[in-house]
């Protein structure tokens, strides 16, 4: 069996994607409005944003 590092890829890519991002030129961000805009962003790039927004306006 051959084992690929795909764990170890990942868990060190993840905070330099959401770092890059996060720390562009002017960009200011404080805790709880750049954890909205990940799950947002998570939401989008995993094809889950309709499914999101359809459960949270079917309960309101």
């Amino acid at each position: 069996m051959v084992s690929y590092p795909i764990g170890s890829v990942i868990e060190s890519a993840c905070p330099h994607v959401v770092g890059q991002r996060c720390k562009q030129a002017a960009m200011k961000w404080e805790q709880p409005g750049i954890n909205a805009v990940l799950k947002w962003r998570c939401l989008f790039k995993n094809n889950a944003w309709d499914n999101y927004w359809y459960q949270n306006t079917k309960a309101a």
